[in-house]
């Protein structure tokens, strides 16, 4: 297990973590923001293209948020028809808040960071949260994380809740 801050949060969530995936990227954030990912010295890729290519090497993406995506993530999104591709499976519940990434049940980040810019301490020093979280490759962890993850994405929380009107994600088979 390894704590991390600011901008390790960056390069350990996206260029270690996600980026590196073979089978599955499971992440959890309240705020879903289109952000900008160096792929190298003067190259950057929208978070929806990341998507896109991670679907493409057949990575399978669920993607759990609490508000509505930003406009320009829902732009582009529909302009490169994400929701059409069966990879990539976006899931929201206003209750959502915590924070994770899980990369083929076997490599995890849990803490603070949003999935944007100034939480992953992607933008300048003065642009940018201060965050913490961890990164683990323990499996009752992961395991504990997932299930709770599995528990949203299936609906099998929301009976009882009084926000349900307002999640969406695949119909239940």
């Amino acid at each position: 297990m390894k704590l991390l801050q600011d901008f390790e949060l960056y390069r350990s969530i996206i260029e270690d973590g996600f980026l590196q995936a073979k089978k599955s990227v499971l992440i959890s954030t309240a705020n879903l923001k289109n952000i900008r990912i160096p792929t190298g010295r003067r190259s950057s890729k929208s978070l929806v293209e990341v998507l896109l290519d991670l679907a493409g090497r057949d990575v399978f993406v669920h993607l759990l948020h609490a508000s509505p995506p930003s406009f320009s993530f829902r732009k582009e999104a529909d302009r490169r028809k994400l929701s059409a591709n069966p990879n990539i499976v976006l899931f929201q519940c206003p209750r959502v808040h915590f924070k994770s990434v899980i990369v083929d049940e076997r490599w995890m980040y849990l803490g603070s960071a949003n999935l944007t810019g100034a939480g992953l301490g992607a933008k300048s020093e003065r642009k940018r949260n201060f965050e913490m979280g961890f990164i683990t490759q323990d499996a009752a962890l992961i395991r504990a994380v997932g299930a709770r993850f599995d528990e949203i994405t299936e609906k099998r929380l929301c009976p009882p809740c009084f926000f349900y009107s307002q999640c969406w994600g695949p119909k239940k088979k």
